[in-house]
């Protein structure tokens, strides 16, 4: 041996360790930075993050008790390697858009992942013979791990938003009454249908005649309000619009959307309201994004023999970044953002069996109709959703089209049954069936407000809105058919205290900047 020459350090556990469990940890960190306004650091990320760790040991473990030590160095290497570009498949989705396929192609992707997965694995392998690449890779790991956590610690530090609250709701009012002690207040029954669309957009964009349906509720005492329209384009700040009755995501970037997601689940300014007047609050929901908050009295949720959803919203999230996004469908096993099938029979029949001498206000928000789509014909419920995701609407003349106007149609068959059931129980009942946007045909949400034309805008933001409200305080108007104000009119009929409707605002929400722009009134046909 030469002077000064050092021999090359021997095998270790700690680094193969080390290195497996920076990159076991790697895609989790990066997905919670990445979405660091909407996502929380919980026990169901860190398990998944364990999982993979579990996993790494047990293929380093196996390697040293068959190969030794140096073997097991070698395999923690790959192990890295593999893990990274597993879970970095949006590599080939850009990959084949530069050969020249189509976007979304899912075929050519996998076989490009493909190559590319099994072409690093070897490098890596060969690579790592070299004692000096071991120690780089443990330290890459690391550095890699350190960026987003230090990134999501600093916002979540930063943050000046309250955990719980939306910050500036812009001229919240209303009435703040207490109980009295003549009579029961009545129900409020608020049905929330996810997409459903004003009927003169749906006759413009599908061809669709709603009207019957219209007539129907108009018969039921309903006002059906024509010009009904939503705040905004998006369904998390169309809710929290609603609920907060107000505007709490003025033009400009969102910092943090967990307020919002929190003002859904029963933190919000109506919910406080109807507590305070002696209400009991009644959350239902078949959509995973959403779940019963702290503010909750009832929780109705699907039922477990309908439909079990195998994968949520932030899991489906988890699984675009890596091909099992695109091998599970071809396989059959299709991500749902269900949690079961709810309709609004459903929810009525489970509160009518909670037997409270407190009146309800009962929030039900269901996914349809907007995708997946769930209904076949003659209203029969799928039980396999694998042709179809939440994202993906179809177009408006071919079988999503269609898809759509079977959903509302059958919404509509069990909305009747469902009012029918509360009107039999109480006729002072409060109804409400609003949508929170419109559907998305033929056009993306994530761009920004100069590429929308007239009719996307109209499109997405004209809903669906019918209130069955006391005769002696029914409003009109395109005041009253505004989301924001569905609130402060139901308010003010229980109270008897003045109304203080808002002046209707629109706003879209570029996703991919997390921008909120400001729509032009005028587009919607508002001052």
């Amino acid at each position: 041996m030469e002077p000064g020459s050092e021999k090359p350090a021997g095998p270790t556990w700690w680094r193969p360790v080390l290195t497996v469990a920076a990159f076991s940890a790697l895609p989790f960190a990066v997905f919670l930075n990445d979405n660091r306004a909407e996502a929380e650091l919980d026990l169901g990320l860190a398990l998944y993050a364990l999982v993979l760790l579990v996993l790494g040991l047990i293929v380093i473990a196996a390697i040293d008790r068959l190969r030794g030590g140096s073997a097991r160095e070698r395999a923690a290497v790959v192990f890295g390697a593999a893990a990274f570009v597993f879970f970095h498949f949006q590599i080939a989705r850009s990959a084949v858009e530069v050969l020249g396929f189509e976007a979304g192609a899912g075929l050519p992707a996998v076989v490009v992942w493909l190559v590319l997965f099994v072409g690093v694995l070897a490098l890596a392998y060969r690579l790592s013979s070299h004692f000096v690449v071991r120690n780089y890779v443990v330290v890459a790991g690391l550095l890699l791990l350190a960026l987003p956590v230090i990134q999501y610690g600093y916002f979540k530090a930063t943050d000046s938003e309250a955990p719980g609250t939306i910050g500036a709701v812009a001229e919240a009012s209303g009435p703040t009454g207490r109980p009295t002690s003549q009579g029961r207040r009545p129900d409020v029954y608020f049905f929330l249908l996810d997409g459903y669309g004003r009927a003169d957009q749906l006759e413009a964009t599908l061809g669709y005649d709603n009207s019957r349906f219209l007539r129907l509720l108009k018969r039921r005492g309903f006002t059906v309000h024509d010009g009904a329209t939503a705040a905004y384009a998006t369904t998390f700040l169309s809710l929290a619009s609603t609920l907060e009755m107000g505007y709490p995501a003025p033009a400009g970037e969102l910092d943090d959307h967990a307020p919002f997601y929190d003002a859904i689940e029963g933190d919000n300014e109506t919910v406080r309201r109807f507590h305070e007047l002696g209400y009991r609050f009644v959350f239902a929901t078949d959509y995973s994004l959403f779940e019963c908050g702290s503010q909750v009295d009832l929780c109705v949720e699907p039922g477990e023999d309908i439909i079990a959803a195998l994968i949520g919203e932030r899991e489906r999230a988890i699984l675009q970044a890596t091909p099992l996004d695109e091998v599970l469908p071809a396989l059959g096993i299709e991500a749902s953002p269900l949690t079961g099938y709810l309709s609004p029979e459903d929810v009525v029949e489970e509160v009518q069996r909670d037997h409270s001498d407190r009146p309800a206000l009962v929030y039900s928000h269901i996914l349809a109709p907007h995708p997946p789509y769930r209904y076949l014909e003659g209203c029969e419920l799928k039980t396999d959703l694998g042709d179809t995701s939440v994202t993906y609407w179809g177009e408006a003349e071919g079988s999503g089209g269609q898809e759509y106007q079977r959903a509302i149609e059958c919404l509509n068959r069990s909305l009747l049954a469902g009012v029918e059931a509360i009107l039999a129980k109480s006729n002072d009942a409060i109804i409400v069936i609003q949508g929170d946007h419109g559907p998305k045909f033929g056009f993306d949400l994530s761009r920004p407000l100069s590429d929308w034309s007239t009719a996307e805008l109209r499109q997405r933001l004209a809903i669906m809105n019918a209130q069955r409200l006391p005769r002696d305080c029914s409003p009109s108007g395109r005041h009253a058919g505004f989301a924001a104000n569905t609130f402060r009119f139901v308010l003010s009929c229980i109270t008897g205290e003045r109304p203080d409707p808002l002046s209707p605002r629109h706003f879209t929400i570029d996703s991919e900047r997390d921008q909120v722009e400001r729509v032009d009134g005028a587009v919607l046909g508002a001052p």
